[in-house]
């Protein structure tokens, strides 16, 4: 079985944040595999969109403190986030991040990863069963 989740993710340029990294490869490889006449038969067999699996506040406090993921589920989110990928030094200045060239806040950001991190859980479920 193979998981995918059909909704597409901008890529981090969008939020302002200069790490090369493009919007999804993952699926740019399943499409390629789709147009293979050996294997698109065998991938549609395989292929189980995603579930709606969440991660909680609670499952998040079983591998971060509790203190980040309090800051991490306040008004003070686009701080954190910055923090965590690195976007800012502890002067306050930007690194790799320009919030003028943003397209989108990045507290979705935040939803993103939680959205990545349910998949992951998804996936690692379905491999024990």
């Amino acid at each position: 079985m193979i998981l995918y989740d059909p909704h597409p993710r901008p890529a981090l340029n969008a939020y302002g944040i200069a790490i090369p990294i493009g919007p999804d490869a993952t699926r740019e490889a399943l499409e390629t595999l789709r147009g293979e006449p050996r294997v698109a038969p065998l991938l549609r067999s395989a292929l189980a969109p995603r579930g709606d699996t969440e991660i909680t506040r609670e499952d998040l406090e079983q591998v971060h403190s509790k203190e980040y993921v309090a800051r991490l589920y306040s008004k003070g989110v686009e701080l954190e986030i910055q923090r965590t990928y690195e976007l800012i030094d502890s002067e306050g200045t930007y690194h790799r991040y320009d919030p003028d060239r943003a397209e989108r806040p990045l507290d979705e950001l935040f939803e993103f990863a939680l959205e990545t991190a349910s998949g992951s859980y998804e996936c690692c479920r379905h491999a024990m069963e």
